[in-house]
């Protein structure tokens, strides 16, 4: 895992359209189209599975794919095609 300090911040890929939270925001979109939660169950957003997430992408794909993985994802929400 990568020290501590290289994750304190979202990433933002140079793409100022992508604020560091707007990319968390959209991760987190996301984290909700994969995992909606019911009446029995909650939903991977209310549990803070996109923290996770985000530790992940950036640990083993890299700030770009932080991005595009966080874009996909809010573009799916709205409903938009892939």
């Amino acid at each position: 895992m990568p020290p501590i300090n290289s994750l304190e911040t979202t990433p933002d890929a140079g793409d100022s359209a992508t604020a560091p939270k707007a990319a968390a925001g959209m991760l987190a979109d996301f984290v909700e189209v994969l995992l909606p939660g019911d009446d029995s169950w909650p939903s991977g957003r209310a549990v803070g599975v996109q923290s996770i997430l985000a530790l992940r992408l950036l640990e083993q794909r890299g700030k770009a794919d932080f991005v595009k993985v966080a874009e996909a994802g809010s573009t799916k929400r709205r409903g938009s095609p892939s």
